[in-house]
């Protein structure tokens, strides 16, 4: 399925020669909540048919139609990882850590 990047709103637009994009964007500040989960967006990253005053979000809860349990505290294994220290924890943090560096 191709999806004309035209339909996208403009934070989700790849900046690719292809296109015929502007070779920059200008988005506003990232200060636009969610109403769902609090997360903070981009006013451009909306969907185009929701209003302004309450902004709707495609990637976040799926706009709204996913509703997700307040989470409870994690299982005593996970829990220790994230509390003790120790040689462990260190050893967890460090592969966590590397796991997400670029």
């Amino acid at each position: 399925m191709v999806i004309s990047t035209n339909a996208l709103p403009l934070a989700r637009r790849p900046l690719h020669p292809i296109f015929h994009l502007p070779a920059r964007h200008t988005l506003s500040s990232f200060t636009i909540e969610c109403s769902f989960c609090g997360a903070l967006h981009f006013l451009e990253e909306r969907i185009r048919d929701s209003r302004v005053s309450d902004p709707l979000f495609e990637f976040c809860y799926h706009k709204g139609k996913v509703r997700l349990a307040i989470p409870t505290e994690p299982p005593e294994p996970l829990m220790y990882l994230f509390t003790k220290v120790d040689s462990l924890r260190m050893s967890f943090n460090n592969s966590v850590a590397d796991s997400f560096s670029f």
